[in-house]
C-alpha cells in the first residue's frame, strides 16, 4: 500500500512538472520556418517570362561551350594522332577524352549539393576561368601528360561545374515546363557540336594548332561569358545536406546481407 501511495506522489509531481514546463513554452515566440525546413511546394515558378527564358539562354551557351567541345573531341585526336602524339596509339590518346568526360560526370554528383548550398555565381565563375584557361593553355601543349592534365583534368573538372550548374540552375525558375526548358537547354550540345569542328577544319591548317585553339578559347569565352550574365539563382540557399556520403554503400552491401 505504501508503495502505491509513492508511485501517485510521483506521478502527480511529474504531471506539476510538466504543466509548468508547457506554460513557460507558451510565452515564448513560436520558431520560424527554415529554408531547410521548407519544402518545393512552399515556393512557386515563374514557369516562363523574359528572366526566366534569359536563364535557359545562358544554359544553352555554357552547355555548348561544354558538351559542344567533347562532341567535338574526334577532331581533337584525330589532330593529336597525327601530330603531338604520333608515338601513341589511338587507344593511350583516347584516354585523354575519357578522363574528361568521366570527371565532368562524376563530379557532376558532388557539384550538385555545393549548388543547393552557395547558388550559381561562384561555380560559374570559377568554372568559366578554369575552362577557358585550359582551352588557351592547350594549345601550347605539346607532350602527353600536358594534354592529359590540361585537357583531361582541368578541362573536365571545370565542365562539371558548367554543365552541372547550367541544368540545375532550371529547377529554380521552372517545374511543369521544366523538361521542355531543359530540353532547349540542352539543345546548345548539338549546336556546339557542329559548330567546334566546322571552326578547327577552317583554321587548323591556314593557322596552325596555336591560332585555332585561341580562336576556339575567344569563341567559348563569349559562349560563358553569356551564360554566366544570363545566369540568375532565384531560390534560398539549401544549408543541410552535403557531398555523397560513400558510407551508404556500406550500409547497403550489410543491409543486403542480412
Amino acid at each position: 500500500m505504501t508503495s502505491h501511495e509513492l508511485s501517485a506522489t510521483q506521478i502527480s509531481t511529474l504531471e506539476s512538472d510538466v504543466n509548468s514546463r508547457q506554460h513557460q513554452n507558451d510565452d515564448l515566440p513560436p520558431l520560424e520556418a527554415t529554408t531547410t525546413s521548407r519544402s518545393r511546394a512552399d515556393y512557386s515558378f515563374p514557369e516562363g517570362g523574359t528572366r526566366a527564358w534569359l536563364v535557359v539562354v545562358g544554359s544553352f551557351f555554357t552547355i555548348a561551350a561544354t558538351f559542344g567541345l567533347i562532341s567535338s573531341i574526334g577532331v581533337f585526336s584525330a589532330h593529336w594522332q597525327k601530330n603531338e602524339l604520333s608515338n601513341y596509339t589511338a587507344r593511350d590518346v583516347g584516354w585523354i577524352a575519357a578522363v574528361n568526360v568521366f570527371l565532368n560526370l562524376f563530379l557532376g554528383v558532388q557539384i550538385g549539393p555545393l549548388f543547393d548550398r552557395y547558388g550559381p555565381r561562384w561555380l560559374l565563375l570559377v568554372g568559366s576561368t578554369v575552362y577557358t584557361a585550359s582551352i588557351f593553355i592547350m594549345a601550347e601543349c605539346t607532350k602527353y601528360w600536358q594534354l592529359m592534365i590540361v585537357y583531361g583534368i582541368l578541362a573536365g573538372a571545370s565542365s562539371a561545374c558548367l554543365t552541372t550548374t547550367a541544368l540545375s540552375i532550371i529547377a529554380h525558375w521552372f517545374e511543369k515546363k521544366r523538361g521542355f526548358a531543359s530540353g532547349v537547354a540542352l539543345v546548345g550540345s548539338s549546336v556546339g557540336g557542329v559548330t567546334f569542328p566546322l571552326v578547327l577544319k577552317e583554321t587548323l591548317e591556314p593557322l596552325g594548332w596555336k591560332w585555332a585553339l585561341r580562336i576556339l578559347g575567344f569563341i567559348i569565352l563569349g559562349m560563358l561569358v553569356i551564360g554566366n550574365l544570363a545566369t540568375r539563382g532565384r531560390l534560398p540557399p539549401r544549408l543541410g545536406g552535403g557531398t555523397v556520403d560513400l558510407k551508404v554503400c556500406i550500409r547497403v552491401d550489410a543491409l543486403s546481407e542480412l
